[in-house]
């Protein structure tokens, strides 16, 4: 069976093929890379589109291949969709309470951008103009990751929990509770009250990941779930 990079290519070469024209193998190589990322299906529609509307003798760009794939006003509507998400979510959890959105695009821009609490915390005075170039460089950084397809919801931590875990105690039975190594904790503000998740991490300020295998969300992130941490023998209780 040929694998996905080799009927990426064989529709490449077709493209070529009714232009009159050839690549090198370096120039197929960089091609398919390029447009790898996205799946066959989607490609092979993206290429009978390209095949009825690319009018000049010239070889079609994966440039063009991602415009069909993605295409820049539905890029553009997508990130001012999410960061009304942002926004709705600051006012509701503001920096304290630890959260996950149902986007994981959405998730991977806070990260990029230092994390929950720094953004709660660096709009939360910001005067209308830095507000707008916020805004700005959130949606630009949107619209760049919307074409990684490989990105997973994450869970944003908020200042309680970052020192509820770095204390290693017990906020009064708020946010967490410690025994036998196994963590009980009141699960993130979550936009979607009925979004359910496997495999998500969390990732502590000392470097050490938590893994849900399972999360339910319900209520608004009231339910409690329990779960154990992994990747750092030194961060369970002593």
């Amino acid at each position: 069976m040929k694998s996905k990079k080799e009927q990426i290519l064989e529709i490449v070469i077709s493209i070529c093929d009714l232009k009159g024209k050839s690549l090198s193998p370096g120039a197929q190589e960089l091609y398919v890379d390029a447009i790898a990322e996205y799946s066959l299906d989607e490609i092979k529609r993206a290429a009978a589109i390209i095949v009825r509307s690319h009018k000049y003798a010239s070889i079609p760009s994966p440039a063009e291949f991602i415009e069909v794939l993605d295409p820049p006003e539905l890029k553009e509507l997508a990130a001012a969709e999410a960061f009304k998400e942002l926004e709705d979510t600051m006012t509701i959890a503001g920096p304290y309470r630890s959260v996950v959105f149902p986007d994981p695009i959405l998730s991977a821009v806070i990260m990029n951008m230092g994390g929950w609490i720094k953004v709660c915390s660096d709009t939360r005075d910001m005067d209308q103009l830095n507000y707008k170039f916020f805004r700005k460089d959130f949606e630009k950084l949107y619209k760049a990751y919307s074409h990684k397809k490989n990105l997973k919801p994450m869970l944003l931590t908020g200042s309680h929990d970052a020192e509820n875990f770095a204390a290693g105690y017990l906020d009064k039975g708020r946010n967490l509770l410690l025994s036998d190594g196994t963590r009980k904790h009141q699960l993130p503000y979550c936009p979607d009250g009925d979004l359910t998740l496997t495999g998500a991490t969390y990732r502590l300020p000392d470097g050490s990941q938590l893994d849900y295998t399972q999360i339910e969300y319900k209520d608004k992130g009231l339910e409690q779930v329990d779960f154990k941490a992994v990747g750092n023998e030194n961060s369970d209780d002593k």
